[in-house]
C-alpha cells in the first residue's frame, strides 16, 4: 500500500512591532499552518450500505473519521421516519484514533419496523474545525 504524499505546509506570518521612541523592535511572529489550521476533518460511514435494510433487533452504525491534527469526537443522530422524531441526538460515537474508525451502535429503541431511519455523522479534529454532515438512509425490516 503507498504511502500518502508529503506536501510542504503554507504558512501565514503575522509581525507585530512594539510602540515607542527607543524600543520599536519585533514582539512577535505567529506562524499558523493555514491547511491543517482551517481544513475540516473527513468522515466517510461504511455501514450500513445506503438504502439497505437493518435488522430491528439493531445495528452498528460506523465508518472513518480522519484529520492531519487529530480526531478529538465523533457525534451521531439517528432519526426515525415513523415517529417523526430524533430517537438520537448528538451522542458521542466510539472513536479509534489507531485505526481512525468510529462505531454507534442503534438500538431497537431508536427505530420502529418497518420504517426508516436516517442516520447522521460529523467529526471534529483537535483543532476544533467540525467536518460536513454525512448521512445515509437505511429501512428497518
Amino acid at each position: 500500500m503507498g504511502s500518502k504524499p508529503r506536501t510542504t505546509p503554507l504558512c501565514h506570518t503575522l509581525v507585530v512591532r512594539g510602540k515607542g521612541s527607543v524600543f520599536a523592535f519585533l514582539l512577535a511572529a505567529l506562524f499558523i499552518p493555514l491547511p491543517q489550521a482551517f481544513a475540516a476533518p473527513t468522515v466517510t460511514i461504511t455501514q450500513p450500505a445506503s438504502g439497505s435494510t437493518v435488522p430491528q433487533g439493531g445495528f452498528l452504525f460506523s465508518g472513518q473519521a480522519q484529520d492531519p491534527s487529530g480526531v478529538s469526537e465523533v457525534r451521531v443522530y439517528v432519526y426515525d421516519a415513523s415517529s417523526k422524531t430524533y430517537t438520537v441526538s448528538n451522542q458521542e460515537a466510539t472513536y479509534d484514533p489507531s485505526t481512525e474508525t468510529w462505531s454507534f451502535q442503534v438500538l431497537p429503541s431508536h427505530m420502529r419496523a418497518g420504517s426508516s431511519v436516517y442516520l447522521y455523522v460529523r467529526a471534529k479534529a483537535t483543532s476544533g474545525n467540525w467536518s460536513p454532515w454525512q448521512s445515509r438512509r437505511a429501512v428497518v425490516e
